[in-house]
């Protein structure tokens, strides 16, 4: 974070982190960077309708520490994965149910609570994240731009009325891929801007076109061969997307 001095952050909320959110918090706060996102504990969703009783209240449980910890950071929207692993969205019509006492919850803690587009095996991304917003209006939608793309959504995500007669998408995860017609764990990876098959660039030009206002996250490895980071791939990148959320052409090729 140093490394990257005025460079916002999305927060990864892990496990581990549960029994030692303080000083993670002290941590982070540290820093002195801006950390207006916050990435809810990825096992939260499926957790939320498993047979377990008990599995089900730490979920909750864990989904409302996140919700605090976000609040703390100075966070202003959490990034949750409704479903997930192992059941996909198989399982979709009880985490719907769940839905509303959630936003609640994020109520509660002074933070918007955003669903994300993730990979499905029963519907599709776009059509799960519409039954979101049906289900409970003040949630928004975290556009994941190769989740939609395996699922040729990428410009329905934009496109698709349903999900804009509220607050429509609020946050992106912007990567780019090889090939979106690759199976998951075929030799799929995330790219950077630019450097794959998808119309970035595109997808942008149609978000601002909907008045996007929200924030872009880039969610690309830039890890030089001794696992430091990258900080001048990460620099060119971000400058990309800055170029490409202000309409500036020049960003292709770059």
């Amino acid at each position: 974070m140093r490394a990257l001095p005025g460079t916002s952050f999305e927060v990864m909320f892990y496990n581990g982190w549960s029994e030692r959110a303080d000083e993670v918090l002290r941590t982070l706060i540290a820093t002195g960077a801006r950390m207006p996102v916050l990435h809810a504990a990825k096992s939260i969703g499926p957790a939320l309708v498993t047979e377990s009783a008990d599995e089900r209240w730490r979920a909750s449980e864990l989904f409302d520490l996140n919700c605090r910890f976000a609040h703390a950071i100075g966070a202003e929207l959490v990034v949750l994965h409704l479903w997930g692993l192992p059941d996909s969205d198989a399982r979709i019509d009880q985490q719907l149910a769940v839905l509303p006492r959630l936003a609640d919850i994020a109520d509660d803690h002074g933070v918007q609570l955003s669903i994300e587009t993730l990979l499905c095996r029963e519907q599709t991304p776009v059509d799960v994240v519409a039954r979101c917003v049906a289900a409970d209006p003040r949630v928004g939608i975290t556009a994941d731009t190769a989740f939609l793309a395996m699922h040729d959504q990428l410009e329905q995500v934009v496109a698709d009325q349903r999900l804009w007669t509220t607050g429509g998408v609020d946050h992106v995860h912007l990567k780019d891929l090889v090939d979106p017609h690759l199976p998951w764990g075929q030799g799929q990876q995330y790219l950077h801007p630019d450097e794959g098959k998808l119309d970035l660039q595109g997808f942008l030009a149609g978000l601002r076109s909907r008045g996007y206002a929200g924030r872009v996250t880039l969610e690309a490895q830039a890890l030089r061969p001794d696992d430091s980071p990258d900080v001048d791939r990460i620099r060119s990148s971000l400058a990309w997307i800055s170029r490409a959320m202000s309409g500036d052409d020049d960003c292709i090729g770059t």
